[in-house]
């Protein structure tokens, strides 16, 4: 009777050993699974976890592969899994924004949830937004849109100072052609910025001078000139403040051919002449106002 207890005693405590040393084999396939790429929830990352640390030392270290199980140390597997998810399905009409929120969430993760995704097939537009301040692109776009042909030359020259002030990467976000073609002068502009010009140079203090009205013609095919009427104000070269009218052919070269005589042989005489006004009133092209604000933006580069 007593061989039997005694029997008995040791088989149960082998048993014992025997349950206990059981868990290893499980955390061992278990880690495999991690290592093949096995889809694992939440909890179970929690539970592996858990019965990996309450291991003796020992167990611990029958432990294989222990590194791929620290990979998943301090992971929210369904925060990784959710962004993963919105990683996949961007594609090249996703909103600015919903990139941005994605690019925030990213980098919210700690090291090791960032390993456990990839990102490869949107880095570039991750990249184009670093430093970029999503409230400034957008608003910037929308006072883009709003150009229209009637938007003041002093709101285009206000667009081109904040879009100056952007970052490098900012500015790639924004699409500013409409903006720069805004700047670009047509013909009718280049020939009566180059009459206000040396209107400007005759003046005592060329800092007086400004433009009040401007009117072109383009007068090319019949007179090859483009007839410039300016309205002014400035100081003349007594130094006498006045309020004036000139009118100057422009050459299709945007050059007026006798001004540097004028200048030799008497600037007020040319400028106060009728010769180039007659021609203007004679000439029956089109009359076109010219934006005053654009030219004198030009006049003070």
């Amino acid at each position: 009777m007593k061989r039997k207890i005694v029997f008995l005693i040791v088989a149960s405590f082998t048993c014992l050993l025997v349950a206990c040393g059981s868990k290893v084999p499980e955390i061992n396939s278990a880690i495999q699974e991690l290592s093949e790429g096995e889809e694992i929830t939440q909890a179970q990352i929690d539970s592996l976890f858990a019965e990996y640390e309450a291991l003796s030392a020992g167990d611990k270290e029958k432990i294989e592969n222990y590194e791929v199980l620290e990979k998943y140390k301090d992971v929210n597997i369904d925060t990784v899994k959710g962004l993963q998810s919105s990683v996949d399905s961007v594609t090249d009409d996703t909103a600015l924004r919903d990139l941005m929120t994605i690019k925030n969430d990213y980098e919210a993760l700690n090291e090791n949830e960032k390993r456990l995704m990839d990102v490869s097939g949107i880095q570039d537009k991750l990249d184009s937004l670093e430093g970029v301040d999503i409230d400034k692109v957008e608003s910037m776009e929308s006072s883009i849109a709003e150009i229209n042909d009637k938007t003041p030359f002093s709101n285009i020259v206000e667009l081109k100072e904040k879009y100056d002030s952007l970052t490098m990467n900012e500015k790639k976000l924004v699409e500013f052609s409409a903006v720069e073609s805004r700047f670009e002068l047509t013909d009718l502009e280049k020939a009566a910025l180059e009459a206000a010009k040396n209107v400007k140079s005759c003046m005592k203090s060329e800092s007086s001078f400004k433009v009040k009205k401007i009117l072109v013609k383009d007068d090319l095919e019949k007179m090859s000139f483009y007839w410039v009427l300016i309205d002014y104000s400035g100081d003349n070269s007594f130094g006498v403040s006045l309020d004036s009218t000139s009118c100057f052919g422009i050459s299709p070269e945007f050059e007026d051919p006798f001004f540097p005589l004028a200048q030799l042989t008497g600037i007020e005489d040319y400028l106060n002449g009728t010769t180039s006004y007659l021609e203007y009133v004679k000439c029956t092209e089109e009359e076109v106002e010219i934006d005053v604000e654009k030219i004198q933006y030009y006049l003070e580069q």
